[in-house]
């Protein structure tokens, strides 16, 4: 994008401690239904089943916690260093226009 001379007027990184994605992420439980409930905040009146339906909650392999922790660490290693790369890119713009 630099290089091909396209303004960015904002970037926006939102800031959750790993060990909050992973407890959230790693509380969800499923149904064969569009319906999410959040183990998490919300205890089943039968456990593992769904209240409304009573079908069973099923975690979905990707929401273990396991997995969460390895697309933390690819995160961390692949996508994290943008936000350098972007407070880098930035920073020669504030320092031209202390305003901005």
């Amino acid at each position: 994008m630099k290089a091909a001379g396209v303004p960015i007027d904002y970037v926006v990184e939102i800031d959750v401690a790993d060990e909050e994605i992973i407890k959230r992420m790693s509380a969800a439980a499923y149904t064969w239904l569009p319906a999410v409930r959040t183990m998490l905040y919300q205890s089943a009146k039968v456990a593992g089943k769904d209240d409304a339906t009573g079908e069973d909650l099923i975690q979905r392999d990707d929401d273990k916690e396991e997995t969460v922790k390895k697309r933390l660490d690819i995160y961390h290693a692949q996508t994290e260093p943008l936000v350098k790369y972007y407070a880098d890119w930035l920073l020669p713009a504030q320092l031209a226009h202390p305003s901005a």
